[in-house]
């Protein structure tokens, strides 16, 4: 009678450990997107101030600049907002990261990119701000 109470006493406990490993997981999981989200926001906020020192520059997360490329396939200078360098490259798909946003410039076979082609796409994506002015 004591195996059967000592192993009902280890079901339980097992069951209350994965009800603790999940709360917690799920803790950690909300923690993990409250922390890229502002971390998302700073991003932001950089290439506001960049954006406005930098002339003819663009606003645009990655997924416009996709649909830029698939329409039209332009050569964009990218501000890598990570790492902050500047490059010039053509995009493809996977080259960065889905969420962030750019600072560029492009030209591209119909002429520049304009400022309202990329804002008209911009307001979907852009965090609470989705109207600038320079």
């Amino acid at each position: 009678m004591e195996a059967v109470f000592w192993l009902l006493g280890m079901a339980v406990l097992a069951v209350l450990t994965g009800v603790a490993i999940r709360s917690f997981q799920g803790r950690v999981d909300r923690l993990d997107r409250r922390f890229r989200a502002s971390e998302q926001a700073d991003r932001w906020r950089f290439l506001q101030g960049r954006w406005q020192q930098v002339p003819k520059a663009r606003l645009a997360t990655v997924s416009q600049v996709h649909e830029l490329t698939r329409t039209g396939g332009c050569l964009i200078r990218i501000e890598w907002t990570d790492r902050h360098e500047v490059q010039d490259v053509e995009i493809v798909h996977d080259q960065v990261e889905p969420g962030d946003f750019l600072l560029l410039r492009g030209i591209r076979p119909g002429g520049v990119v304009t400022r309202e082609e990329l804002l008209a796409r911009a307001g979907a994506d852009a965090p609470d701000e989705a109207e600038h002015r320079r």
